[in-house]
């Protein structure tokens, strides 16, 4: 598929619905696609929370890695 300017966007081929129940993806988690070599994928998702570590917020907290 390609985007508006041209460049090739990733296409999401198989069970999606699956892969975010299995991961427990949460509404308005983020999600990092990385293109690695050989054109496999690393999905890193981060979560908002408003945990605090030596008295300042941390404001996202990557929880999985697929």
């Amino acid at each position: 598929m390609i985007g508006n300017r041209g460049h090739p966007r990733p296409v999401f081929i198989g069970d999606w619905a699956r892969f975010a129940r299995a991961k427990r993806l949460q509404r308005k988690d983020r999600l990092i696609f990385t293109q690695l070599e050989h054109g496999e994928y690393r999905i890193e998702v981060f979560r908002k929370t408003d945990f605090k570590l030596f008295g300042q917020n941390v404001m996202w907290v990557h929880v999985d890695e697929a």
